[in-house]
């Protein structure tokens, strides 16, 4: 995620609604409210600036699952694109192709996690392996301050 400041944003922003929904706030002015935190505090700002209205409609709507898995496979294909030729081409596409599907499975785990879906159910939502899933939901439990980054990298160590 170090490599995708985007990515990471999204992240801030998504945690910051899930905090407010968990602390009692309904959704619409739980996602307005991190939406304008999210603006004084410099996260995606221009896009929220421009969008903000789209963004806040988006997360109300119900959520599509494979529409967003397939957004965040193509976002992490040009990440690891865009790795790739500051690398060397092959080795870098493939090293970024295999950490930004690996951070967006790991990023889908944790929302998940953070929505109370059973790991069992994650897992066969997303056709994952298991032992991944009670790895991440695991981590999540006994670190529910950290990033998907931190876990991530927890996950490296395994």
């Amino acid at each position: 995620m170090a490599r995708c400041r985007t990515l990471e944003e999204y992240s801030i922003l998504i945690g910051r609604i899930s905090s407010n929904v968990r602390n009692g706030i309904p959704l619409e002015p739980a996602a307005d409210a991190a939406v304008q935190e999210c603006i004084r505090n410099g996260i995606l700002k221009d896009f929220l600036i421009k969008h903000r209205s789209e963004v806040v409609g988006m997360l109300l709507e119900e959520f599509d699952m494979d529409e967003y898995i397939k957004m965040e496979r193509r976002d992490s294909y040009e990440d690891g694109h865009e790795d790739g030729l500051a690398m060397g081409l092959a080795e870098g596409l493939a090293e970024g192709l295999a950490e930004g599907k690996r951070l967006e499975q790991l990023h889908v785990v944790h929302n998940m996690f953070q929505k109370s879906i059973p790991a069992e159910n994650c897992a066969n939502l997303l056709n994952e392996n298991t032992d991944f899933v009670n790895s991440v939901y695991s981590l999540c439990q006994a670190h529910p301050d950290w990033s998907d980054e931190d876990i991530y990298n927890a996950l490296k160590g395994i």
